[in-house]
């Protein structure tokens, strides 16, 4: 059964261990949704906290402005993707996905990474950027 996103207060997320997940709400974010997809894929559980754009709070907790942002366990915030990305093997992660295929767990994990440098390049998101509906 597939992972789903479980949304909790910011209080609850502090106290929990395991993958911790902050994401942008109120606004379309195909970076969160990126990193939320990673972690269903591989079946990584975790629970996600939503990032208002004024809340001081969740930033003060990551020590980040960015969302998405990831903490594991007692490790700092990484919001980078390829620090996102690497998560996807630890402890816990399936590597179901991609045994049906044929594909190496190695390879997979170059596979994704290449994936995901193509989709986080400048070019990429500025076309993204462009489409996106502006919100004032």
């Amino acid at each position: 059964m597939p992972i789903k996103t479980t949304f909790v207060d910011l209080e609850t997320a502090k106290t929990t261990r395991g993958l911790r997940l902050v994401v942008a709400a109120n606004l379309p974010s195909p970076w969160s949704e990126a990193a939320k997809g990673i972690f269903r894929v591989k079946d990584v559980p975790y629970v996600a906290v939503k990032l208002e754009a004024m809340d001081k709070t969740v930033k003060q907790w990551t020590r980040t402005r960015n969302a998405p942002a990831v903490m594991y366990d007692d490790e700092p915030a990484r919001s980078g993707w390829a620090d996102i990305l690497e998560l996807q093997t630890s402890p816990g992660a399936s590597t179901h996905s991609w045994e049906s295929t044929g594909v190496t767990t190695s390879e997979s994990s170059t596979t994704a990474t290449g994936l995901a440098a193509f989709v986080g390049t400048r070019a990429t998101c500025n076309e993204w950027t462009k489409r996106s509906p502006r919100f004032a």
